[in-house]
């Protein structure tokens, strides 16, 4: 009896060890944020300035009283890459996401709109990120970043009037407000589709 139980607890040692090394193999980070050692700068500009640094895409006028903030998050290339990075803007008293996120079109769709389930988790962990996922509408939660090699994103955030309403039910951050309002914070998501770390890189 005492061999068949010794048997058994060798097993379950096994399947534990391996469980976790899986939770660990998959939950890993390809780089690290002090590898990546990204910067962001955001502030208030007119909507010419803004269509000048994101063009061919343009800045819809959608009310009076709007306000554009041209945001940009560099980094340099880690030795080893992998899965992608989503720039997040939440408003940091409000915890709401922006009306509208603009970012500067790549010629080989490295970088554009998206959402991740993954933004989510995140969003709960890190207590500064709550708001700014799972509020947005479907498919435009964040910039993301499918590919390092730009080494640079360009964005604007679009923020309405409280008065102004885009029908989807989903509440906002509104104008007028700051640039130091808003945070600017970067989410990495391995290959795995789990977010292995956040960092708050502006307000």
């Amino acid at each position: 009896m005492r061999k068949w139980s010794a048997v058994v607890l060798g097993i379950l040692l096994v399947v534990v060890a391996a469980v976790e090394g899986a939770r660990w193999w998959t939950g890993r980070a390809p780089y690290s944020a002090e590898e990546l050692a990204a910067r962001a700068d955001l502030r208030l500009v007119d909507e010419a300035t803004a269509e000048a640094a994101l063009s061919p895409n343009i800045i819809p006028e959608l009310a009076d009283g709007q306000q554009v903030f041209l945001g940009r998050v560099s980094w340099l290339r880690p030795a080893r890459a992998g899965g992608a990075l989503y720039v997040m803007v939440v408003h940091n008293r409000s915890h709401r996401p922006p009306a509208i996120l603009i970012p500067k079109a790549t010629s080989s769709d490295e970088i554009g709109l998206g959402s991740n389930g993954a933004l989510w988790d995140a969003a709960e962990r890190y207590p500064w990120l709550d708001g700014a996922a799972g509020l947005h509408d479907v498919g435009t939660d964040a910039v993301a970043i499918y590919s390092l090699d730009p080494g640079e994103a360009t964005f604007a955030a679009v923020l309405l009037p409280a008065d102004v309403d885009l029908g989807s039910g989903i509440p906002r951050a509104t104008a007028p407000a700051r640039a130091e309002d808003l945070t600017v914070a970067l989410v990495q998501v391995n290959e795995h589709g789990r977010a292995t770390w956040a960092q708050r890189l502006l307000n």
